[in-house]
């Protein structure tokens, strides 16, 4: 009867025990599920990110672009400055009290 009792409460105890373990495997499972989740939130920001760092560099071009036109129209304006500057110091013109902007 003794081995009886000893199988019952071995028995007992390996069923507390697969008990315990079912449950700590239910928690990792559910950690994994709160990882996957954040994990895919976190791809997606990742995303965004791409997306407004691309947007941005699509931006720096466009003013990069618009910046060397600007530089082009101050050297055509300068060109024109100096041919009429000229023109006035040949045919004698003088425009005093006028007085030019300092350019960079």
């Amino acid at each position: 009867m003794s081995g009886t009792l000893e199988i019952e409460a071995e028995t007992k105890r390996l069923k507390q025990q697969n008990e315990k373990l079912a449950e700590s495997i239910l928690q990792v499972k559910k950690e994994n599920e709160r990882l996957a989740e954040s994990t895919l939130q976190m791809k997606k920001e990742d995303e965004r990110l791409a997306e407004s760092a691309l947007q941005m560099k699509k931006e720096d071009e466009r003013l990069a672009e618009s910046a060397l036109q600007m530089k082009k129209e101050d050297e055509r304006l300068a060109e024109l400055e100096s041919k009429i500057d000229g023109l006035f110091s040949k045919y004698g013109i003088s425009l005093k009290g006028v007085n030019k902007p300092d350019l960079p």
